[in-house]
């Protein structure tokens, strides 16, 4: 176990008049070299007489100091130097645009520059040996290159980036966590890295619109462009076109390469939306004038939750001449959508006539519109490692629909990359920016890396839409096989698709009866007949604040179908909700598409557990999505036990974080949320932990780090990468019982260390004895044969006899001095 600080070193922080401020600036000088541990951090609930420090100057060499603390603190800009044996430094929420280290810091091991406005750290590794902790959660930090060198092949060096507008490493690495950045560095530093200029294309709309005409075009295919929306065959799951190439609009030989994904606009294909839809790339939404029902709140609803607020899209309206009233205000959708308007551009041609009356305008989208658009994409000049594109363009050289990971480790031996671990890590960075889909975890797939995504949906969804497949969501495997062998899709690829079908995959489908499935997307509308809840009620919700994604609940169904009540054999499930039982405990869930939320009830005698079990299903569900909903919980006053008003969790929180009761408007009663909150593992937005109201303290014990912070505005954490503001009462006893459960395994070993040395000197003891009793025999043979030695025995066993009642003081004593010579 290792310390910044012990306990009594912090016993007592400098006062305030110690330490020097003339007109709020602070000040380190000869007369404050006796300063250690200086703190001004204008917390809540903290005394500090008001003092506000708008700069600070180091003027002497501040032998000293080994503690300073001055978050919240308007600083704007500040210089460090001159402080060779500090250890931690707090600069939380000081509106720092600039922070600047003079000189070397030998000892520094924590810093903490977490929200504030800066867009890089100077931070050369040789300045800072002793650094392993380092924070700088919500700034406007783009690329972590001055941190690389501290991570690379060091495990243990923890470290916080969430909420940074980072484009180095990709936010597809830095969603997987600091292990992910970590390896990210290190197969650029191992392999070699590069500036790439790859991007992703989405086209999306109604049927009909002109999708897929819009894809061959821009993939310069020769084709016969539909006079009709009838004429021009609807697109099953996604269709993707490769290494389409862009003129960079600035760069010279520069071309961008993208891949054009062309997206289904059929209800049941929406399911499928959140793998595929990204916030790295370029939105085309297409509509079709002639027709009166493009969706464009949808859409942009859909960009929106499941983009970024940079997110560039381009309207497209495919104009025939005879346009209907179809068309939309621009304007009209800035103000919805105000997020992602600042991006928007709009054309307005006719697909069929590009090469004649609209040929002007399809240059300016496909020269000038697309490309700008690119280029304002992460993705897009940024860096990579160079061997992944080697290997990317080798396997997508493929003509089968995927790969297995054992021919695609020996390509990437070939081009020099070693390691299994290594060639996963590629394989799960391509899967979630959608170039391919590869499951690692799971023991039949886990050997296959699908190259073409394409090829799934398409199979999955054109088989599923078959009506003599198909009935009300039922169908039989073997319908299904036939299906697919008339497509000319062998046995072992048809039990692949019937396994991507399944939960925690693509969540499409889950198993009846008699090699017979059900698919929850295509069940009726209409709510099945079921018997009402009885007894106490447990109610609970989650909200969406502006989009409910399209198949959410179906995938529910699918992940909790073990539990779905029967009647008369029929499971009772439709495709708006689900009736759930188990061990004498019921459910309703119900998706209330127009209130954006999702509605559940609870009854019978072991509620915590199932509501615990159904919250935990959706939890991993809402993974893939970028915006998170809000959890409501009830009210539990009397008047609130039929038709309860709720709170929301993180409300509850921010009560229990202040010791504050809240008030119920329905009855005006004042309620313990820590009551409402009983039962309930932690569950938040940012998934964030909180910190330890006690002094600034890193405990390693068994390998991993509790580190904590002396306020509540502050934090600092292990593996979460998150520095954030506001105590949570409930991990708070969560972090002091492992530091109980540590003190109690070093108490429990340091009994067994004194218990063993005890067993060891009475060992001694009785040795000696032995030893001192078998001589003494000894002595008395041999005076029997040789008496002239009697003069010398007999002192000899009076000397015995003397100290045996002492041996053990003298064992003690001998001990002791052992012990005083290993301390120094």
């Amino acid at each position: 176990m290792t310390k910044i600080f012990q306990n009594s070193d912090i016993q007592k922080f400098n006062k305030q008049d110690e330490i020097k401020i003339e007109n709020k600036k602070l000040l380190f000088d000869k007369d404050t070299t006796n300063l250690s541990f200086v703190s001004i951090g204008q917390y809540e609930g903290k005394d500090n007489d008001g003092i506000v420090v708008s700069s600070v100057e180091f003027l002497s060499e501040q032998t000293n100091l080994q503690y300073l603390d001055l978050s919240y603190q308007p600083l704007k800009k500040l210089t460090i130097k001159n402080c060779p044996n500090l250890k931690v430094l707090y600069l939380y929420n000081c509106e720092l645009e600039e922070v600047v280290f003079e000189g070397e810091f030998p000892k520094l091991e924590l810093i903490d520059l977490s929200n504030n406005k800066l867009t890089t750290v100077n931070l050369q590794k040789q300045n800072f040996p002793a650094l392993q902790n380092f924070f700088i959660n919500k700034n406007k930090i783009e690329s972590l290159s001055f941190l690389s060198p501290f991570i690379i092949n060091n495990d243990y060096f923890d470290f916080g980036i969430i909420k940074n507008p980072l484009i180095e490493p990709p936010e597809a690495t830095v969603k997987q966590g600091n292990d992910a950045v970590r390896n990210w560095y290190e197969q650029q530093n191992k392999y070699g890295s590069e500036t790439l200029y790859d991007a992703k294309i989405i086209i999306v709309g109604e049927p009909g619109a002109g999708k897929t005409t819009l894809r061959h075009l821009l993939a310069k295919k020769t084709i016969k462009v539909p006079a009709t929306a009838k004429e021009q065959p609807s697109t099953h799951g996604i269709n993707v076109e490769k290494n389409v190439k862009f003129l960079h609009s600035h760069l010279k030989n520069i071309k961008i390469t993208t891949n054009i994904w062309d997206f289904g606009g059929q209800d049941i294909q929406y399911n499928l939306h959140h793998y595929f839809l990204s916030s790295d790339a370029l939105y085309i939404l297409v509509t079709d004038l002639r027709a009166e029902k493009t969706r464009f709140t949808y859409w942009f609803q859909a960009i929106n939750f499941f983009g970024s607020k940079d997110i560039p899209i381009i309207i497209l309206k495919n104009d025939h001449g005879d346009a209907g009233s179809n068309d939309i205000s621009i304007e009209q959708y800035r103000r919805d959508f105000p997020d992602i308007a600042k991006n928007f551009e709009e054309i307005r041609l006719n697909l069929g006539k590009i090469e004649t009356e609209n040929k002007k305008d399809w240059e300016t989208l496909n020269n000038y519109f697309i490309p700008k658009q690119l280029e304002e994409l992460k993705t897009v000049g940024s860096k990579g490692v160079r061997i992944w594109s080697e290997i990317r363009n080798e396997f997508e050289k493929e003509k089968e629909p995927y790969i297995e990971f054992g021919n695609l480790f020996d390509i990437a031996q070939e081009k020099g990359m070693k390691s299994e671990e290594d060639v996963k890590y590629m394989l799960k960075y391509f899967h979630n920016i959608g170039i391919i889909i590869y499951y690692e975890e799971d023991r039949f797939l886990d050997n296959y890396v699908f190259i073409k995504p394409e090829w799934i949906t398409e199979n999955l969804y054109t088989a599923l839409t078959e009506s003599n497949i198909s009935e009300k969501g039922i169908f039989e495997d073997k319908k299904l096989f036939d299906f697919w062998q008339q497509k000319k899709i062998n046995f072992k690829q048809r039990k692949v698709l019937l396994e991507l079908m399944g939960r925690e995959k693509f969540d499409v489908a889950y198993p009846l009866y008699d090699n017979k499935y059900a698919v929850p997307i295509m069940f009726e509308d209409k709510a099945l007949q079921h018997d009402d809840l009885s007894g106490d009620i447990l109610y609970l919700k989650f909200k969406f604040e502006k989009f409910l994604p399209k198949g959410l609940l179906s995938r529910f169904i699918v992940r909790m179908y073990e539990n779905i009540e029967h009647n008369n054999n029929v499971d009772l499930a439709w495709k708006t909700g689900v009736v759930l039982r188990k061990n004498g405990t019921r459910a309703f869930v119900i998706e209330l598409t127009d209130e954006k939320t999702i509605d559940i009830q609870i009854a019978g005698t072991d509620k915590i557990r199932f509501r615990s079990s159904i919250i935990e299903t959706f939890e991993k569900l809402f993974e893939r999505y970028p915006s998170k909903p809000d959890l409501f919980i009830p009210c539990n006053c009397e008047k609130c036990i039929r038709e309860p008003k709720f709170f929301t969790y993180n409300d509850l929180l921010d009560f229990v974080n202040s010791g504050d009761k809240i008030q119920c408007i329905k009855s005006r009663k004042m309620i313990d949320p820590s009551e409402l909150l009983n039962g309930f593992k932690m569950f938040d937005k940012e998934n964030i932990r909180r910190p330890q109201d006690t002094h600034n303290i890193e405990i390693n014990i068994d390998n991993s780090n509790i580190n904590s912070n002396k306020s509540n505005n502050t934090n600092v954490v292990g593996n979460d990468n998150i520095s954030v503001q506001d105590a949570n009462a409930k991990n708070i006893n969560i972090i002091k019982e492992q530091k109980e459960e540590a003190d109690k395994k070093l108490k429990i070993k340091e009994e067994k260390e004194k218990q063993k040395k005890k067993k060891l000197r009475r060992y001694i003891f009785w040795a000696i004895i032995i030893v001192l009793a078998v001589t003494t025999i000894i002595a008395f043979v041999v005076n029997i044969f040789y008496p002239s030695i009697w003069s010398w025995i007999v002192p000899y066993i009076a000397i015995v006899f003397l100290v045996l009642p002492f041996l053990q003081k003298i064992l003690t004593l001998i001990k002791t001095s052992i012990d005083i010579a290993d301390k120094y």
